[in-house]
């Protein structure tokens, strides 16, 4: 008779053979986490170690790419998908380290713009690795949805809000 594998493997296994649900996990954690008072000049760690984190993990597949199986018919993480999402999550890791984000963006919601800018890359990465229409529906729409809020985002300046309101019309007028 074939035993069952434990949840915990099997769930473990799956986290650290997807970077979808690494950057999931740390985009949830450095939303949390900016609600701390005390503990918001860790959220850049926080954030580069879960770029790292799902960076290495992309890395790590390159040998299993060949027979990438999909994921519920859904996802499949083939060369190329993993060839673009390294290249992704290497550009935001350099927008992390090079933007000065403190000066630009009110410390109390620093960690809500780290996390809108790792789902962000979630939809992009979601992008590049669909096998059916409906992923790629909705890793348009993950990207757009942080785009929106991003562009947005600093509300003292009115330049921002008048972007936000104009991206979101465009997006949402642009549908047929």
């Amino acid at each position: 008779m074939h035993e069952a594998m434990p949840i915990s493997n099997n769930l473990w296994s799956q986290l650290t053979d997807n970077p979808l649900l690494v950057l999931s996990v740390f985009g949830i954690l450095l939303m949390f986490v900016g609600l701390l008072p005390k503990v918001k000049e860790w959220l850049l760690t926080i954030g580069l170690v879960g770029l790292l984190a799902a960076w290495s993990i992309t890395l790590l597949n390159w040998e299993n790419s060949l027979t990438a199986t999909p994921i519920f018919n859904m996802l499949t993480f083939d060369r190329g998908a993993l060839v673009l999402t390294a290249i992704m999550i290497a550009t935001l890791i350099l927008i992390f380290l090079i933007t000065d984000h403190k000066s630009i963006i009110d410390m109390n919601h620093l960690g809500e713009y780290y996390a809108l800018m790792i789902f962000a890359l979630i939809g992009g990465i979601i992008m590049v690795s669909y096998k059916n229409l409906l992923m790629l529906f909705i890793g348009v729409e993950i990207l757009s949805i942080a785009s929106y809020i991003l562009a947005g985002f600093n509300k003292k300046n009115l330049l921002s809000n008048e972007a936000s309101l104009k991206y979101f019309l465009m997006g949402s007028l642009d549908r047929k």
